[in-house]
């Protein structure tokens, strides 16, 4: 810890704590003491009091400065992520053998500033006005199956691949500094559709990282309708 330390700052301490508070305690102790104690020696004992002050100060500068440095390195050797919902919507959703189903459609992204690491265990949590509250499990759709919105419920006609499913794409190892964005869908069969569209309520979307870290992003809704659009990263496909 020593071998960074020039003896100018040691010597650059000693002077500003002599001609400082030492210099008070000098002349304090004259007034009080008088003679009784011997100039030269008095002066001596401040000069050694100034050293070991000067290097208690410096070992306290070095102990935060590392302990800066081995937060910074920690915080390179955790993954850092971030997570944020682009857009959601509410809606029915058409099965493949007809059959309805209330449920959620979002675009969201990861980024991370920490080391790499996957993120998983996704789950929407949904708070309805009147306080009901449930928790649903991302609906698992193959890679190859498109999706689709109609221009009745966001304003626009809109299709999206299945190969852009966040929890796949996430499942793979983010790099620092990297985004991922893809889309989710929940069936939410047991909330209607007006309530989960009704302003202010409140939408918490969760996941956790490689060291089961939980992540989440807090969305409320606002009620108004928001044209689709697309975002970088999402796979376009013509209508």
């Amino acid at each position: 810890m020593l071998e960074n330390w020039s003896p100018l700052q040691i010597v650059l301490l000693m002077v500003g704590l002599m001609s400082g508070i030492l210099s008070v305690f000098r002349e304090a102790m004259r007034i009080y003491r008088g003679e009784a104690i011997p100039q030269r020696s008095l002066f001596w004992h401040c000069i050694l009091l100034a050293f070991i002050l000067s290097m208690g100060i410096l070992l306290w500068q070095k102990s935060n400065q590392i302990t800066e440095l081995q937060g910074q390195l920690d915080s390179l050797n955790k993954p850092q992520l971030s997570l944020t919902i682009d857009e959601l919507g509410t809606g029915e959703m058409v099965e493949g053998n007809g059959s309805r189903n209330p449920g959620v459609f979002l675009i969201a992204n990861l980024t991370n500033k920490g080391a790499p690491s996957i993120a998983e265990g996704w789950k929407l949590q949904i708070t309805l006005l009147d306080g009901r509250s449930g928790e649903f499990l991302p609906t698992y759709m193959a890679p190859d199956q498109t999706i689709s919105g109609s221009k009745n419920v966001v304003g626009n006609d809109w299709k999206m691949s299945m190969a852009d499913a966040l929890y796949a794409k996430a499942n793979k190892p983010i790099q620092r500094g990297d985004k991922v964005r893809g889309i989710l869908i929940f069936n939410t069969p047991s909330f209607k559709v007006e309530d989960m569209r009704k302003q202010g309520v409140k939408y918490t979307l969760r996941c956790t990282d490689v060291n089961g870290i939980k992540i989440q992003y807090d969305f409320t809704f606002t009620g108004t309708p928001v044209e689709h659009h697309y975002y970088p990263g999402l796979s376009p496909i013509p209508h």
